[in-house]
């Protein structure tokens, strides 16, 4: 069965020579690497070619990216599986190295997978719709908080003409600035109608 991870092995040594010509970086610089099986050249100089460009590699164990030939990963080799169950995220095929290598730039890894990624990105929209609503209703109770009527005692009103406030008090909410959306306010809260005027509410 073919996965997003078939490739031609005369373009993989092509792409592996071009590799070798480029000049030390850092592009892998925080990425580890595993190899399986036999590929266009031999794991220690795939290890010195990935240490020139800042990478890691481990003989064994867990990794982020497992290298893999196509018959190694086919047929479940222990390198690839005990790779895989010790941890490591994503098992590729080596064009996947050298493209990183001579672009500069990771390629997209689902284009090199030998594990086919539909189930995942399907999972990973799933996710991004769940947080999408969660935003949205969080939202939604956000701007519900704006249109609360809370309660406001008589004698504190800046309307009020019975005697909870002084003189000062209400000269004071002579001068506040009008309301910027005139008569089209909608605002509710006690502390809105302490900031700004509103004229066209006084009887």
């Amino acid at each position: 069965m073919a996965t997003t991870a078939d490739y031609n092995k005369q373009d993989a040594k092509s792409m592996l020579e071009t590799a070798r010509d480029v000049k030390p970086s850092k592009i892998l610089s925080g990425n580890s690497f595993i190899f399986c099986g036999k590929l266009c050249t031999t794991h220690a100089e795939l290890s010195k070619i990935v240490f020139k460009h800042g990478g890691l590699t481990f003989p064994g164990g867990c990794a982020k990216y497992v290298v893999s030939s196509i018959p190694e990963f086919q047929k479940a080799s222990y390198s690839v599986v005990s790779a895989v169950n010790a941890g490591s995220e994503f098992v590729v095929n080596e064009m996947f190295l050298y493209k990183a290598i001579v672009d500069q730039k990771f390629p997209k890894v689902k284009d090199y997978s030998f594990i086919n990624t539909e189930k995942e990105d399907k999972e990973k929209e799933k996710e991004k719709e769940k947080k999408e609503k969660e935003e949205k209703k969080r939202k939604e109770e956000e701007k519900k908080k704006d249109f609360v009527v809370e309660a406001i005692p008589i004698g504190d009103s800046i309307y009020s003409g019975g005697g909870g406030e002084s003189d000062d008090e209400e000269d004071d909410a002579s001068v506040l600035p009008e309301c910027k959306y005139g008569e089209g306010c909608y605002r509710k809260n006690a502390e809105h109608f302490k900031q700004f005027s509103h004229p066209w509410l006084v009887g």
